[in-house]
Protein backbone atom coordinates (compact mmCIF):
# COMPACT_ATOMS: atom_id res chain seq x y z
CA UNK A 1 0.00 0.00 0.00
CA UNK A 2 3.03 2.50 1.05
CA UNK A 3 4.26 1.55 -2.85
CA UNK A 4 1.02 3.02 -4.47
CA UNK A 5 0.96 6.05 -2.30
CA UNK A 6 4.07 7.03 -3.12
CA UNK A 7 3.49 6.55 -6.73
CA UNK A 8 0.41 8.72 -6.91
CA UNK A 9 2.67 11.28 -4.57
CA UNK A 10 5.57 10.87 -7.18
CA UNK A 11 2.88 11.32 -10.31
CA UNK A 12 1.54 14.99 -8.23
CA UNK A 13 5.01 15.96 -8.61
CA UNK A 14 5.11 14.91 -12.00
CA UNK A 15 2.11 16.56 -12.68
CA UNK A 16 3.70 20.04 -10.99
CA UNK A 17 7.02 19.78 -12.49
CA UNK A 18 4.92 19.23 -15.92
CA UNK A 19 2.53 22.43 -15.39
CA UNK A 20 5.11 24.56 -14.62
CA UNK A 21 7.50 23.79 -17.30
CA UNK A 22 4.32 24.07 -19.75
CA UNK A 23 3.58 27.53 -18.02
CA UNK A 24 7.75 28.59 -18.58
CA UNK A 25 7.37 27.83 -22.55
CA UNK A 26 3.81 29.07 -23.17
CA UNK A 27 4.11 32.54 -21.06
CA UNK A 28 7.80 32.95 -22.63
CA UNK A 29 6.55 31.82 -26.41
CA UNK A 30 3.95 34.58 -26.31
CA UNK A 31 6.29 36.82 -24.95
CA UNK A 32 9.02 35.94 -28.27
CA UNK A 33 5.77 35.86 -31.07
CA UNK A 34 4.21 39.19 -29.52
CA UNK A 35 7.69 41.27 -29.24
CA UNK A 36 9.74 38.96 -32.24
CA UNK A 37 6.69 38.82 -34.61
CA UNK A 38 3.94 41.38 -33.68
CA UNK A 39 1.26 38.10 -32.74
CA UNK A 40 0.96 35.89 -30.15
CA UNK A 41 -1.20 32.95 -28.92
CA UNK A 42 -4.31 33.89 -27.34
CA UNK A 43 -4.67 30.41 -25.72
CA UNK A 44 -1.49 30.53 -23.74
CA UNK A 45 -2.27 33.02 -21.18
CA UNK A 46 -5.44 30.96 -20.04
CA UNK A 47 -3.78 27.71 -19.82
CA UNK A 48 -1.24 29.16 -18.30
CA UNK A 49 -3.55 30.45 -15.25
CA UNK A 50 -5.18 27.14 -15.65
CA UNK A 51 -1.79 25.57 -15.38
CA UNK A 52 -0.60 28.14 -12.38
CA UNK A 53 -4.32 26.80 -10.46
CA UNK A 54 -3.03 23.74 -10.73
CA UNK A 55 0.48 24.03 -9.69
CA UNK A 56 -1.27 25.45 -6.48
CA UNK A 57 -3.69 22.59 -5.57
CA UNK A 58 -1.48 20.40 -6.44
CA UNK A 59 1.67 21.98 -4.68
CA UNK A 60 -0.71 22.13 -1.23
CA UNK A 61 -0.82 18.24 -1.89
CA UNK A 62 2.58 18.01 -1.43
CA UNK A 63 3.59 20.26 1.15
CA UNK A 64 0.98 18.92 3.43
CA UNK A 65 2.32 15.75 3.14
CA UNK A 66 6.06 16.88 4.30
CA UNK A 67 4.49 18.92 6.62
CA UNK A 68 6.02 22.13 4.57
CA UNK A 69 3.03 24.33 5.18
CA UNK A 70 4.11 27.98 6.94
CA UNK A 71 3.31 28.27 11.02
CA UNK A 72 4.20 30.31 13.17
CA UNK A 73 4.65 28.20 16.31
CA UNK A 74 6.08 30.58 18.69
CA UNK A 75 2.97 30.39 21.78
CA UNK A 76 3.67 26.39 20.63
CA UNK A 77 6.59 25.97 21.29
CA UNK A 78 6.02 27.56 24.82
CA UNK A 79 3.73 24.95 25.69
CA UNK A 80 4.66 21.61 27.39
CA UNK A 81 5.06 18.58 25.31
CA UNK A 82 1.65 17.07 25.92
CA UNK A 83 0.23 20.27 25.18
CA UNK A 84 2.10 20.81 22.01
CA UNK A 85 1.00 17.55 20.85
CA UNK A 86 -2.83 18.31 21.03
CA UNK A 87 -2.33 21.50 19.56
CA UNK A 88 -1.01 19.93 16.66
CA UNK A 89 -4.04 17.42 16.72
CA UNK A 90 -6.47 20.36 16.98
CA UNK A 91 -4.60 22.11 13.73
CA UNK A 92 -4.88 18.62 11.70
CA UNK A 93 -8.84 18.65 13.32
CA UNK A 94 -9.05 22.17 11.59
CA UNK A 95 -7.02 21.80 8.26
CA UNK A 96 -9.24 18.56 7.97
CA UNK A 97 -12.56 20.35 8.50
CA UNK A 98 -11.52 23.30 6.09
CA UNK A 99 -10.92 20.75 3.22
CA UNK A 100 -14.37 18.99 4.03
CA UNK A 101 -15.96 22.13 3.86
CA UNK A 102 -13.89 23.29 0.38
CA UNK A 103 -14.93 19.80 -1.23
CA UNK A 104 -18.25 20.63 0.00
CA UNK A 105 -18.26 24.46 -1.36
CA UNK A 106 -17.15 23.18 -4.65
CA UNK A 107 -19.51 20.48 -4.58
CA UNK A 108 -22.37 22.83 -4.03
CA UNK A 109 -21.30 25.14 -7.55
CA UNK A 110 -20.51 21.82 -9.56
CA UNK A 111 -23.30 22.04 -11.68
CA UNK A 112 -22.07 25.70 -12.86
CA UNK A 113 -19.04 24.14 -14.24
CA UNK A 114 -19.86 21.19 -15.85
CA UNK A 115 -21.06 22.62 -19.28
CA UNK A 116 -18.94 25.73 -18.55
CA UNK A 117 -16.01 26.02 -21.60
CA UNK A 118 -12.87 28.82 -20.48
CA UNK A 119 -13.80 31.71 -23.26
CA UNK A 120 -10.52 31.71 -25.30
CA UNK A 121 -9.48 27.91 -25.08
CA UNK A 122 -12.76 25.84 -25.02
CA UNK A 123 -11.56 23.54 -21.93
CA UNK A 124 -14.26 22.47 -19.71
CA UNK A 125 -13.79 24.37 -16.45
CA UNK A 126 -14.66 21.35 -14.73
CA UNK A 127 -11.28 20.04 -15.60
CA UNK A 128 -9.69 23.01 -14.94
CA UNK A 129 -10.98 23.41 -11.42
CA UNK A 130 -12.13 19.66 -11.05
CA UNK A 131 -8.19 19.78 -8.99
CA UNK A 132 -10.28 21.48 -5.65
CA UNK A 133 -11.40 17.92 -5.52
CA UNK A 134 -8.18 16.13 -5.51
CA UNK A 135 -6.81 19.05 -3.54
CA UNK A 136 -9.34 18.91 -0.84
CA UNK A 137 -9.71 14.96 -0.67
CA UNK A 138 -6.17 14.10 -0.32
CA UNK A 139 -5.11 16.92 2.04
CA UNK A 140 -8.03 15.47 3.95
CA UNK A 141 -6.78 11.56 4.09
CA UNK A 142 -3.34 13.38 5.04
CA UNK A 143 -4.66 14.58 7.55
CA UNK A 144 -7.05 12.36 8.74
CA UNK A 145 -3.86 9.61 8.59
CA UNK A 146 -1.91 12.16 10.71
CA UNK A 147 -4.40 12.26 13.90
CA UNK A 148 -4.79 7.93 13.55
CA UNK A 149 -0.97 8.33 13.92
CA UNK A 150 -1.20 10.91 16.77
CA UNK A 151 -4.04 8.73 18.51
CA UNK A 152 -1.40 5.54 18.47
CA UNK A 153 1.78 7.74 19.31
CA UNK A 154 3.14 7.11 16.65
CA UNK A 155 4.43 11.01 16.13
CA UNK A 156 7.36 12.23 16.41
CA UNK A 157 8.20 15.47 18.62
CA UNK A 158 9.85 16.83 14.93
CA UNK A 159 6.66 16.59 13.76
CA UNK A 160 4.54 18.56 16.03
CA UNK A 161 7.24 20.71 16.77
CA UNK A 162 7.41 22.41 13.48
CA UNK A 163 10.06 25.22 13.11
CA UNK A 164 13.38 23.89 12.18
CA UNK A 165 15.45 23.73 15.08
CA UNK A 166 12.21 23.78 17.43
CA UNK A 167 12.74 20.35 19.05
CA UNK A 168 16.33 21.58 20.54
CA UNK A 169 14.39 24.74 22.09
CA UNK A 170 10.97 23.13 23.19
CA UNK A 171 13.77 21.01 25.42
CA UNK A 172 15.22 23.67 26.37
CA UNK A 173 12.11 24.96 27.37
CA UNK A 174 10.95 21.51 29.77
CA UNK A 175 14.23 21.75 31.18
CA UNK A 176 13.53 25.06 32.92
CA UNK A 177 10.12 24.15 33.59
CA UNK A 178 11.28 20.46 35.29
Amino acid sequence: MAYIINKLFRLVDIILVICIISMVVMVFGNVVMRYGFHSGFPVSDELSRFCFFWVIFLGVISASRDQRHLSVDTVQQLLPRLSRKICWGIAQLLVMVCCVLMFYGFWLQHELFVDDPAPVSGVPLLLVYGVIYISSGSMALICIYNISRLLMNKVSEDEYSMAPGGKKKSEEIDAEIE
